[in-house]
C-alpha cells in the first residue's frame, strides 16, 4: 500500500456517508398522477440491521417495481413510498418474502427499504435530456465541452438545483453510486461517450471521466466531507486491490467536483455550466 492511501485511510470511514441512500430521488408526482414506483429491501439472508439498506452491497438487496397511481402529492413523501413497497412484502412478484422487517410493524419495518419514484412527466424529461445528451456525445472531439454543453441543457429549463442533480445523476452515473452504469437513460455506454478529451491535462487518465466528475460533484453537494474519501475507495483502493494502481488525475477531479457540488445552491446552480467549464475544461 502506498504512502498516498495510507495517509488517506482516515478518509475511508467519511466515505461510508456516500452509501447513504441515494436512490430516492424528489417526488414531482402531481394529484392524480401514473408513475412507477421502485423499491429495493434488505434481504433476510443478510444481518438484519435497521438503516443497514443503505450501506449493502447490491448482492444484498432485492430489488421490485411496481404501477403507481399518485392520488395526491403526499403519497410522494419518502415515508409513504416506504410504506407502499413494504405492503408489497409478500407479493410473489414484488417482495416475494425476501424482506427484513418486523412483524406487523410497518413503521419500523421501513428502516429495512428504500423507494423512488418516476412519474410520466419525469419519465419524458429525462428520456429527452438522455437523448440529446447521447447526441452530443457522439464522436465527440471534447468531452468535457460535451459535459457542459449537456449540464446546460439540464439547467435550462430546470425549477431546482435538486432536480438538476437527480435528472444528471441518472443520465450520466446511472441509478445510483452504488448501481453505476444501470438504468433506463444512462449514456455512459453510448457511442463516444468514454473519454477524457478537452479535460485539463492534469485531468486525464484515459478514463470516463465525465462519468467521474458529475460524480464527483453529486457526492460533494450531498456528502460534504467525504468527497475524499470516495475517491479513496473508487480510484485508489478497488484499483490497487486489482493491481490498477494508483490515478491522481481522479483524485484531483474528485477534489474540484466536490468543491463545486459543495458550493452548489438554489441561487447559483444556473451558472454550473460555466464554473465546470472554466475549472475542469482546457
Amino acid at each position: 500500500m502506498t504512502t498516498l492511501v495510507k495517509r488517506m485511510q482516515c478518509a475511508v470511514i467519511a466515505a461510508g456517508a456516500y452509501f447513504a441512500s441515494t436512490f430516492l430521488s424528489p417526488g414531482y408526482a402531481v394529484e392524480n398522477s401514473k408513475g412507477i414506483l421502485y423499491c429495493e429491501c434488505l434481504k433476510k439472508t443478510t444481518a438484519c440491521r435497521p438503516g443497514a439498506v443503505n450501506t449493502a452491497r447490491p448482492s444484498h438487496l432485492h430489488y421490485w417495481s411496481q404501477d403507481f397511481f399518485f392520488k395526491k402529492t403526499s403519497e410522494t413523501e419518502r415515508s409513504n413510498l416506504l410504506s407502499a413497497c413494504w405492503r408489497k412484502r409478500t407479493v410473489a412478484d414484488r417482495g416475494a418474502n425476501q424482506c427484513c422487517g418486523l412483524p406487523n410493524s410497518e413503521s419500523d419495518s421501513r428502516s429495512f427499504y428504500r423507494a423512488d419514484i418516476l412519474t410520466t412527466e419525469l419519465a419524458a424529461r429525462r428520456q429527452a435530456l438522455s437523448d440529446r445528451a447521447k447526441s452530443v456525445l457522439q464522436n465527440t472531439k471534447n468531452h468535457c465541452q460535451s459535459f457542459v454543453d449537456i449540464v446546460a441543457n439540464a439547467v435550462l429549463d430546470a425549477r431546482s438545483v435538486v432536480e438538476v442533480l437527480e435528472d444528471l445523476k441518472f443520465i450520466l452515473i446511472g441509478e445510483s453510486l452504488l448501481k453505476r452504469g444501470a438504468g433506463p437513460f444512462y449514456v455512459g455506454n453510448a457511442p463516444g461517450a468514454r473519454g477524457d478529451s478537452g479535460f485539463k491535462s492534469t485531468l486525464k487518465d484515459n478514463s470516463p471521466q465525465v462519468e467521474h466528475a458529475f460524480a464527483a460533484i453529486y457526492v460533494g453537494k450531498y456528502y460534504p466531507g467525504g468527497t475524499e474519501g470516495l475517491a479513496v475507495i473508487t480510484e485508489i483502493v478497488l484499483p490497487e486491490a486489482g493491481g490498477g494502481g494508483i490515478g491522481a488525475a481522479d483524485v484531483l477531479l474528485y477534489a474540484i467536483g466536490g468543491d463545486i457540488g459543495q458550493r452548489l445552491s438554489g441561487g447559483n446552480y444556473k451558472q454550473l455550466p460555466e464554473v465546470i467549464k472554466k475549472t475542469m475544461c482546457e
